[in-house]
């Protein structure tokens, strides 16, 4: 594989991951407006499933950021490009601190939602 394809190919990993945290945002940012707006007027039902919901859609996307991360790591360190030397692109690390972000993000928004209910 040539430098340019692999590039392109890193370009397209980068493109998913992009894409997975914009709706990973999105879905986080409805729930945490119900939350805010109608969190204590919902029932305990209504609650639990839109809380499990928000658990399961963003839990998917939070992985197929990381799965797009690491494939994107890994093309990038088995295929020498210019990015190799980047410290971020070379490090092959990235995903470690960002799907600690996704699931603090995901644990901080149910815990909104618990408080906002017990107020």
């Amino acid at each position: 594989m040539t430098e340019a394809e692999s590039l392109e190919v890193i370009a397209l990993y980068n493109v998913n991951v992009a894409s997975y945290l914009a709706i990973f945002i999105s879905v986080t940012f409805a729930y945490l407006t119900v939350a805010y707006f109608q969190g204590r007027a919902l029932t305990d039902f209504q609650v639990r499933v839109a809380s499990g919901l928000y658990v399961l859609w963003s839990g998917l996307l939070a992985l197929g950021v990381y799965e797009n991360t690491v494939a994107w790591e890994l093309m990038a360190r088995e295929h020498e490009t210019i990015l190799s030397s980047m410290s971020v692109y070379g490090s092959g690390v990235l995903h470690i601190p960002l799907a600690i972000v996704l699931v603090v993000s995901i644990l901080v928004s149910l815990y909104f939602m618990h408080d906002v209910r017990r107020e």
